[in-house]
């Protein structure tokens, strides 16, 4: 039975596939915050593997996710590992293999991250409550200056209103613009249904995983077609 280590701000997108395909596996949710730190996510991912059976394939549901996945050694196992820099690319992979269109001046959500404790703008809240409205929100806007969007991704199952109210509520409150951009489920799909192609790195027994196994992995455009 294949094992999936999957990263908690995809589980709604999982389970759903899970269910929607009847699949058999264990399955393990790795704790949301450890993104942020690429080191204790390679580590924790290290022991998950660890715990595998001798010859389980182990399907991780992250990409290079800040390099948390370099480094991590297959034991036994074969691993199967998204080839994306992230899961936001992962749900905003166009339907065919190739560039992904990203705009780089936008923050993109979703529902998931929005409801996370890990929230970006329940941080920039915080500084306001720190260090009083206009200190604490010119703090705060220096650390979104560069961006004019927040952009939720609407994968149609996994849209609500109530996620689009919100984000469109903060995009308001920080002068910012609100945008929507359909997303995809396709490859966590194809991850889970063992349909492990060219956007997928697939570590054999006794092997580790190093940047050159990411290295044709589909990149962002921007809008303007430049690659970035």
């Amino acid at each position: 039975m294949p094992v999936l280590i999957a990263c908690s701000m995809l589980r709604r997108e999982l389970e759903f596939l899970i269910r929607k395909h009847d699949l058999s596996l264990r399955t393990v949710w790795m704790e949301k915050g450890l993104h942020e730190y690429p080191q204790k996510c390679r580590e924790s991912l290290q022991r998950e593997i660890d715990a595998c059976g001798e010859g389980e394939q182990v399907l991780l549901a992250y990409g290079l996710c800040g390099n948390a996945t370099l480094g991590l050694h297959s034991g036994g196992r074969t691993l199967i590992i998204p080839k994306f820099d992230d899961c936001i690319r992962m749900l905003l992979a166009p339907d065919e293999p190739g560039e992904i269109p990203v705009d780089p001046r936008s923050l993109y959500f979703t529902e998931a991250w929005i409801d996370s404790e890990k929230f970006l703008f329940r941080d920039l809240d915080s500084y306001v409550d720190a260090y009083g409205e206009k200190r604490g929100m010119k703090i705060a806007g220096k650390m979104i200056g560069g961006y004019r969007r927040l952009c939720l991704i609407d994968s149609g199952d996994f849209y609500s209103a109530a996620a689009a109210s919100r984000l469109r509520e903060e995009a308001k409150k920080w002068g910012l613009e609100y945008g929507e951009r359909a997303g995809s489920t396709r490859i966590l799909e194809k991850l889970l249904l063992g349909k492990w192609d060219g956007e997928f790195c697939r570590i054999g027994p006794e092997s580790t995983v190093d940047y050159s196994h990411f290295e044709d992995r589909a990149r962002c455009a921007d809008w303007y077609g430049g690659a970035l």
